[in-house]
């Protein structure tokens, strides 16, 4: 049996520093043996600039000043999530499986595109709202699982060695935005226009990445898991903000021995943990 020990998002750790209240974009939820993270894709900023990683009050309080608020991917994070429950609690459990899920969270994707449609979209200022997420399902000691981009779930055993993550399937794209000027509104516009839940290859690789803007095309991007749990203590998911604290076993001892540590350091995260129960 396993159950819930943490589950919480904390704002980026240059606002606690600061006292200023952030304008979310994480969202979660749980249900008993069901749990969802979705992480809003940060957005640029209302002048159209792009909005940065803001470390001194005044960086930040210029960005808060000028984001979008309330955030339009925190309203597809808030979607993806709730349609992702709401949908897998209509099914008897016996039924579910990796298919199962496959279909709740395709579902999820296209009410995101309500949010979307008839929108005048320019990939700068007026992007398509926009969230990636993990998710799953326990059932007995079987994990069905789904991730899409830098979210993820990691499952964890006894001694803290990871047997299993989700695969990042932003990898290869991040790997190539090394060449790009992200404060240039063109280096933006191709990155979201052409390379997001569409194949876009360069030097014969393909860098695309998928994001839940409710487009059809992000749904070859959903990867899907079936895990074993016998040999697992400890089921984590998590958004990207803490992939630091999985970086080595001391960063993940530091976590599991005291998961409010997260918000030390680092951007906007979120962290559902699961523990098993002898």
């Amino acid at each position: 049996m396993f159950k819930i020990i943490f589950k919480k998002t904390y704002p980026k750790s240059s606002y606690i520093k600061y006292h200023v209240e952030p304008i979310q974009e994480d969202y979660f939820r749980i249900d008993n043996n069901k749990f969802i993270v979705a992480d809003g894709v940060t957005k640029d900023l209302i002048t159209g600039e792009a909005a940065g990683y803001p470390t001194t009050k005044e960086e930040i309080e210029f960005v808060m000043k000028n984001y979008p608020n309330p955030s339009g991917s925190y309203e597809a994070s808030k979607i993806i999530c709730e349609t992702f429950i709401s949908e897998l609690l209509k099914y008897d459990e016996s039924k579910i499986d990796k298919n199962c899920l496959n279909e709740v969270i395709k579902l999820a994707n296209r009410k995101v595109w309500d949010i979307n449609k008839g929108r005048d979209i320019n990939y700068i200022e007026n992007d398509l709202h926009a969230t990636v997420s993990a998710g799953g399902v326990i059932i007995n000691d079987t994990l069905y699982c789904f991730s899409i981009c830098d979210c993820h779930i990691t499952l964890l055993d006894k001694y803290l060695n990871i047997v299993f993550t989700t695969k990042n399937n932003h990898v290869n794209f991040e790997d190539y935005i090394e060449d790009f000027n992200w404060s240039k509104a063109s280096s933006r516009v191709l990155a979201r226009r052409d390379c997001r839940n569409k194949e876009y290859i360069i030097n014969g690789k393909d860098i695309s990445y998928g994001s839940l803007t409710g487009e059809v095309g992000a749904e070859k991007y959903i990867d899907l898991y079936e895990q074993n749990l016998n040999e697992v203590k400890y089921i984590c998911a998590y958004s990207d903000g803490c992939e630091p604290n999985f970086i080595n076993k001391d960063a993940i001892k530091k976590l599991i021995d005291n998961p409010e540590s997260i918000k030390e350091s680092g951007n906007e995260k979120t962290l559902i943990l699961y523990e098993k129960i002898d």
